[in-house]
């Protein structure tokens, strides 16, 4: 019997507690049944390495497609951390908005949401980025991340970082 292991560049990473870390998600489509899923963004795992770690989503192509999480509770965010996949597909990520909102749904319904960070330029390939909250810590349970035109939207992991004091953790 044969079986896959996981290991080098497709072991999940340690540091900080990810907020994001297996928790629920969505996204407004899935190009393909059985990968790609939304949940490919919360499984620990940062390579951009598409096809062979099998740990990037994939929308179809549409205008401003979202993905987004449900941390499970409120915390204060103040970074959120993304990594972009390898090659020529990488281009596609770029004018995004990440936003929290504390109440929501994981059908892409924000109630009020606030802007963390944007960028406007592509994130490049299979580059890991931090995104400060540009006006400090935001407090919320839903966080999405949404481009901002028409196209795929792809993201390898999302990590999501935040003040502990005073909160529950996940």
């Amino acid at each position: 019997m044969l079986a896959w292991l996981n290991i080098g560049f497709c072991k999940p990473g340690g540091g900080q507690l990810n907020l994001a870390l297996h928790k629920q998600s969505s996204q407004t489509s899935t190009w393909s049944s059985g990968r790609a899923q939304a949940s490919s963004a919360v499984d620990g795992i940062r390579t951009g390495e598409y096809y062979s770690c099998d740990s990037c989503t994939h929308t179809h192509a549409e205008n401003n497609p979202w993905w987004m999480v449900d941390l499970g509770q409120h915390f204060l965010i103040n970074e959120v951390v993304i990594s972009n996949r390898n090659g020529i597909n990488s281009r596609r990520l770029r004018n995004f908005k990440i936003e929290i909102s504390e109440h929501g749904s994981l059908n892409g319904t924000m109630v009020n949401p606030i802007l963390c960070a944007e960028r406007s330029d592509p994130q490049p390939g299979g580059s890991t980025v931090s995104y400060p909250c540009t006006s400090g810590a935001v407090q919320g349970r839903y966080l999405q991340i949404r481009l901002m035109y028409y196209e795929i939207l792809t993201l390898c992991e999302v990590q999501v970082f935040g003040p502990y004091y005073g909160m529950n953790f996940p």
